[in-house]
């Protein structure tokens, strides 16, 4: 999960360029990730440990999902960068083998349905080595994996012979084990004590594989994510980054920012982290929380603005990222929305989703369609290259308005709350 959680805020950012190196290293050791599966799954198969060095060196044991996570991420790469090569030569290929891994270790129940053994389900009972069967963690995993692996197909056209496969798969496997509490740590294994970890919810997030557009769905995520914190006595600051993105995810910006808050409380004063020893995903995953709370493009939608803080009346973005390619800037002024600036960098479909109040048009420089779908989603084909502005007409923006950027004017009382602008001081004395 370091590595993972630790490359989580360059795809919003879009410092794609950061992520090369997660690429580099998947690509360069394949021979390795094979070898880190038993000898007798080798042909098909390969794994991720738990902890290893660079050259990714690491025995799959009972905490599988590990490669099919960094999948995720590398899929979320090439959703930034739409970079078909990357997407065919790497993560198909790495995908497939992953997947494979988990389904020679699925099992047929009484039931009927597909159940996996008893796994780790990553930092729970962790000192008491606790496995569980059909753990929510590995389920989901291998839930998002094969429905990816199809995608990917019909995204390169290409018909492969594990595809029969991954659908009996998608409709046989055992669903996520639920109680009065949420979701569960497997089966039979509710949430007991406290746990640091959102490996439970992982199809909540970062997968998303449950987006709690129906009433019951979003009800099933709060009681998941109120449950998980009521339990509290292991909670470290990744347990505040995954809350406030699942948090956002829902839409509820002011409980998310109060996760982020309690996270810069346990920031050290260079905004790194420690807890046994100096680490660094924390704080980069807080950096994800606040991207998920101005910007998300999971599903088929890009929502700007999807979870502002309601003591967030300001707010300005500037090229941020989007799955799809796109870069976005957009303003916020006194609790409204007052355009967004969409540029696609691949030519790839649009459909945004705004508060924009009242009827929303397209810069007039634009010769573009911007077609309504209803609940604040609207659609346009944007070329490779060009870029479009919307706005409200109720807005008092005239026609040909240059749409500019600027920062929100800083609170000085803030400033230089981690030691900026302060003295500095040696042996007592103090250093301008």
């Amino acid at each position: 999960m370091n590595v993972q959680m630790s490359y989580s805020p360059v795809y919003t950012s879009g410092r794609l360029e950061l992520g090369e190196s997660l690429v580099r290293a998947f690509q360069d050791n394949m021979a390795q990730l094979i070898r880190n599966v038993p000898e007798k799954y080798r042909e098909d198969s390969a794994g991720l440990g738990r902890s290893m060095s660079y050259d990714l060196a690491g025995s799959v044991g009972t905490e599988v999902g590990n490669l099919t996570w960094v999948c995720h991420n590398l899929w979320r790469h090439y959703r930034h960068t739409m970079d078909t090569a990357m997407l065919q030569d790497l993560l198909f290929p790495l995908l497939k083998r992953s997947v494979q891994y988990y389904l020679h270790l699925l099992e047929i129940g009484d039931d009927g349905k597909l159940h996996l053994p008893p796994m780790i389900s990553p930092e729970y009972g962790s000192f008491l080595q606790l496995t569980v069967p059909d753990t929510h963690y590995d389920l989901a995993l291998l839930r998002w994996g094969c429905q990816t692996l199809l995608r990917i197909c019909s995204i390169l056209e290409i018909e492969d012979s594990g595809s029969a496969r991954w659908e009996a798969t998608l409709a046989q496997l055992t669903p996520l084990p639920v109680d009065e509490t949420g979701f569960m740590i497997g089966a039979d294994q509710p949430l007991e004590f406290g746990h640091r970890h959102f490996s439970h919810l992982m199809a909540i997030f970062p997968l998303h594989l449950i987006s709690g557009d129906t009433p019951e769905e979003r009800e099933l995520i709060m009681r998941s994510l109120r449950h998980w914190f009521a339990r509290e006595g292991d909670l470290r600051g990744f347990t505040f980054t995954g809350a406030a993105s699942i948090a956002a995810a829902m839409g509820e910006g002011d409980e998310s920012l109060q996760y982020v808050k309690t996270l810069i409380h346990l920031l050290k004063p260079n905004t790194m982290y420690r807890e046994a020893g100096p680490v660094i995903e924390s704080p980069l995953a807080g950096a994800e929380a606040i991207h998920d709370m101005l910007l998300q493009s999971w599903g088929e939608e890009i929502r700007v603005f999807p979870a502002i803080p309601s003591t967030w009346k300001d707010v300005v973005f500037h090229n941020l990222r989007t799955e799809g390619a796109f870069e976005i800037s957009a303003t916020r002024s006194g609790g409204a929305t007052q355009w967004i600036r969409v540029k696609s960098l691949a030519g790839q479909p649009c459909r945004i989703k705004t508060d924009l109040p009242g009827n929303v048009r397209l810069s007039a420089s634009s010769s573009l369609q911007l077609r309504s779908l209803g609940g604040g989603i609207y659609e346009l084909d944007l070329p490779k290259g060009e870029e479009a502005v919307l706005y409200s007409a109720e807005h008092p923006v005239a026609e040909g308005h240059e749409w500019e950027i600027a920062p929100v004017p800083a609170e000085s009382h803030l400033c230089g709350y981690f030691g900026g602008n302060k003295p500095w001081r040696l042996y007592g004395l103090p250093i301008q």
